[in-house]
C-alpha cells in the first residue's frame, strides 16, 4: 500500500493524537476518566520505547543526540505521569479537586 500525500497523513494523525489527549485531559480534570492511566501506558510503550530505541530516517544525523534526549524526557514524563494515573485510580476525589467543587454545586 502506497500512501499518496505522506504529509497529510502525518498532519491528520497528529491532530487527532493531540484533539484525543486534550478530551482525555480534559475527562480526567473533571473527574470523569481517571482510568486514561491505560491509554498513557500503551502510548508511552509503543511511542517513547521504540523512539529511543531506533533513529528515524528523516532525522539528520547532527541532530540524533537531540532526538535521544527527546525521548528519554519524554519516557521519563509518561512514567511520571502514570504513577500520578494509578493514583487517581485508588484515591477518592480530594477537598480541592474540581469535580467535588462542580457536583457540590449541582
Amino acid at each position: 500500500m502506497v500512501i499518496a500525500d505522506r504529509k497529510k497523513v502525518v498532519l491528520v494523525i497528529g491532530y487527532s493524537a493531540g484533539i484525543g489527549c486534550w478530551g482525555g485531559g480534559t475527562l480526567v480534570l473533571f473527574g470523569r476518566a481517571t482510568g486514561l492511566g491505560a491509554f498513557a501506558a500503551v502510548v508511552t510503550l509503543a511511542v517513547h520505547v521504540p523512539g529511543g530505541l531506533a533513529w528515524p530516517v528523516f532525522v539528520e544525523s547532527e541532530a540524533l543526540w537531540l532526538w535521544d534526549i527527546l525521548q528519554r524526557t519524554n519516557l521519563v514524563k509518561n512514567i511520571c505521569l502514570l504513577g500520578g494515573c494509578f493514583h487517581f485510580l485508588h484515591h477518592r476525589l480530594g477537598k480541592y479537586s474540581l469535580a467535588r467543587y462542580l457536583g457540590n454545586k449541582r
